[in-house]
């Protein structure tokens, strides 16, 4: 019993430690997190600060961030000034939310950007 609690008292610490956000600077972390991964963005003047709190996932196949405290608006015309004019742009997907397609013409990666309830969702 002892073994069985443990083990559930781990997990749950792991899933909490998984689940810590970051905050600062999104725009400066964006551009840092598709140079990580091998990618490019566009040359600009100067970044705008965009303030918000996120959440990263990576993986072997690219990153999944979670950007909360920004409007999708703010971040749809940032992403465009970096990687350029979105290969499939809707104001309305299935769900109800504006959806934004960067192809790999730019970065050399493909990169979806969707404005859901409360969130911004970069992966």
């Amino acid at each position: 019993m002892r073994r069985r609690t443990f083990f559930f008292a781990l997990l749950a610490l792991v899933a909490c430690r998984s689940q810590k956000g970051t905050s600062g600077d999104f725009a400066q972390f964006m551009v840092s997190e598709v140079r990580a991964r091998g990618g490019t963005t566009l040359q600009v003047d100067t970044l705008p600060v965009i303030i918000g709190r996120w959440q990263v996932v990576r993986d072997e196949f690219g990153f999944q961030i979670h950007l909360f405290g920004v409007e999708f608006a703010t971040v749809d015309s940032f992403m465009t000034r970096i990687l350029g004019e979105p290969k499939i742009l809707t104001q309305q997907n299935l769900d109800g939310e504006p959806q934004r397609m960067y192809d790999n013409a730019v970065s050399g990666m493909h990169i979806q950007l969707v404005g859901k309830r409360g969130e911004v969702y970069v992966g």
